[in-house]
């Protein structure tokens, strides 16, 4: 692992491994089952990014939050076993996310709570609405 990587969010993934965010390093790694790690940068380089959470999402492979804090914006990155990712641009800064039983990921932004249709295919785009709250 990179020294100073600050790993900070981890998540299981269908094939096994267990996937984590570096904080502030613009990467995300995998842990496979025989304990050898693997970087993958993610595609946008942004100084300060944060990538605040990481969760297994209804395609099984691992979905990373990823934020700029300068900027104010956000991705959603899919990652598959192979490391090849699909990333989905967001409106908006959001600070943490989850995945709904239905498969939906749910996102928190400071003031706000949005959910999306399920992301399977490499060539879709989420549909996000407001929740009411």
């Amino acid at each position: 692992m990179t020294p100073r990587a600050y790993p900070y969010s981890i998540a299981a993934t269908a094939d096994g491994s267990e996937w984590f965010t570096e904080l502030f390093r613009n990467r995300v790694g995998k842990l496979d089952a025989a304990g050898h790690i693997t970087e993958f940068a993610l595609p946008r380089h942004w100084y300060w990014i944060s990538t605040t959470k990481i969760v297994r999402g209804a395609d099984g492979n691992a979905w990373v939050l990823a934020a700029n804090n300068s900027n104010g914006e956000s991705d959603l990155c899919g990652i598959d076993s192979t490391g090849h990712m699909h990333v989905v641009p967001l409106d908006g800064r959001f600070k943490g996310m989850s995945v709904a039983g239905d498969g939906n990921f749910v996102l928190l932004a400071e003031h706000s709570i949005s959910w999306s249709t399920p992301v399977v295919p490499r060539s879709a785009k989420p549909e996000w609405t407001p929740a009411s709250i």
